[in-house]
């Protein structure tokens, strides 16, 4: 079953406007026009698309499966207008790195000053993601990889992910707070102010383990927060505490802004690494990135 390309746009094109009338203003057609294409395509695919009601047109479930892989193709045949016109300037990309806030900190800065090192010129561009949403963006190819945390749970059978660095977990705290012992156990410090993670992904499951395996339940009295920034200056600005990976507030600790302890007992390191589709052809900057990100794991 053969598509145009011209036709898919058209259904994309009622779907997002929600109407005939609309997509044919969008794309500057006769709304007759719209309609004999959309009926051109269900006589190809042998379904009804598209329904017309009073909350304008609807797409069926085939429908939306078909927009869903329209999608895909114009995300395809969009990024290959850019690889294209780069690579007319001699520049590799754009490569669409996704990943969770502390594994793109962790792993991307040193990877991308690796690259520089080595003289490529290439065009990146950085997404950041919750957990969930990893899977759906590879499989809709609207990311070239994703970096996050890596050997928990069972990996799909479509997805192929490597290890790149262990990273420490260690509890972070303003530089004068009044807890100053540089060693310390979960339970000593269950009637501080907290602040942890709200998305139910890998990260926030990390530390709501570290409680359970201590003994003690998870804190009441926290800030439920997922972003990084916001949560490191909370931090610095009161008397409230977290837990990190080490490598994610590296630089904080180094300047001065914040403060780490070493959390007694605590849990194994996690794996931070790559994701990717396992059967996608991959650019030649998605490997040398790769390589990139392991060599400079390695760096002091």
């Amino acid at each position: 079953m053969a598509f145009d390309p011209r036709q898919l746009r058209v259904l994309l094109t009622v779907v997002r406007e929600g109407s005939f009338s609309a997509a044919a203003r969008e794309l500057t057609m006769s709304q007759p026009a719209v309609s004999m294409v959309i009926a051109q395509l269900e006589r190809a695919v042998g379904t009804q698309l598209v329904e017309r009601g009073r909350q304008g047109a609807v797409p069926t479930q085939a429908g939306r499966i078909l927009t869903r892989r329209a999608e895909m193709i114009e995300t395809v045949l969009d990024l290959a207008s850019q690889e294209i016109a780069l690579g007319m300037n001699e520049i590799e990309g754009p490569l669409v790195v996704g990943g969770t806030p502390g594994a793109l900190m962790s792993l991307l800065p040193a990877g991308i000053a690796r690259l520089e090192e080595q003289g490529h010129r290439f065009a990146l561009r950085i997404v950041e993601l919750a957990d969930p949403d990893i899977f759906p963006m590879l499989r809709s190819l609207r990311i070239d990889m994703a970096l996050g945390t890596v050997g928990v749970g069972i990996v799909p059978d479509d997805i192929v992910e490597r290890a790149i660095l262990s990273d420490s977990f260690v509890l972070v705290m303003k530089t004068d707070h009044v807890y100053r012992v540089p060693r310390a156990r979960l339970s000593d410090l269950i009637e501080l102010d907290w602040v942890l993670p709200e998305v139910g992904g890998a990260f926030q499951r990390q530390i709501e383990a570290m409680f359970l395996n201590a003994g003690v339940a998870v804190p009441q009295r926290a800030v439920r927060c997922d972003s990084l920034a916001t949560t490191k200056e909370i931090i610095r600005k009161t008397n409230r505490v977290t837990i990190l990976p080490q490598r994610v507030i590296a630089t904080d600790i180094a300047s001065g802004l914040l403060r780490q302890v070493e959390i007694a007992a605590g849990p194994p390191p996690r794996l931070v690494g790559v994701r990717m589709l396992r059967e996608r052809a991959q650019m030649p900057l998605a490997d040398r990135l790769v390589r990139a990100l392991s060599d400079a794991a390695t760096d002091p």
